[in-house]
């Protein structure tokens, strides 16, 4: 079996968010060109500044 216990009490919650999962289940790609300024703003706004992993 690939699922440990922990993977199986996920997977009701990983299958409720699929629906949710927009880009993945759309028939057209997205573009990221476009969509680009939205999330970089957000990245802006939440990740300010130089990371240092």
């Amino acid at each position: 079996q690939l699922m440990s216990e922990d993977d199986e009490e996920l997977l009701d919650w990983v299958l409720e968010f699929n629906k949710f999962d927009l880009y993945t289940k759309a028939d057209v790609r997205p573009d990221v060109e476009k969509l680009w300024p939205y999330y970089q703003a957000l990245i802006d706004k939440y990740l300010p500044g130089k990371l240092s992993w």
